[in-house]
């Protein structure tokens, strides 16, 4: 079977994935810091119980700057079905 998003499991044995992940996979026009930013407000979703917060370093092409931050979060799988719905 062929997984549509990658799901993994978190040190708590909870499945979660990318939002990221799931914000291209939706094809949502919306910039992904404003799309999840807004849901989290809009459905009372909260830090540390629906999602963990977690910062990425991405390859660039500026030698100037190679590395910039992203942040990502892992959503436990309720979270992600309900983003999914909407």
């Amino acid at each position: 079977m062929n997984e549509m998003i990658k799901i993994e499991i978190n040190e708590n044995n909870e499945q979660v994935v990318s939002a990221r992940e799931l914000h291209e996979f939706l094809g949502v026009g919306t910039r992904y810091n404003d799309w999840i930013n807004k849901r989290v407000k809009e459905y009372g979703f909260v830090e540390n119980i629906d999602f963990v917060l977690v910062t990425q370093k991405k390859v660039t092409n500026n030698p100037k700057n190679p590395y910039t931050e992203i942040q990502d979060h892992l959503l436990k799988i309720n979270m992600a079905k309900e983003l999914a719905m909407i």
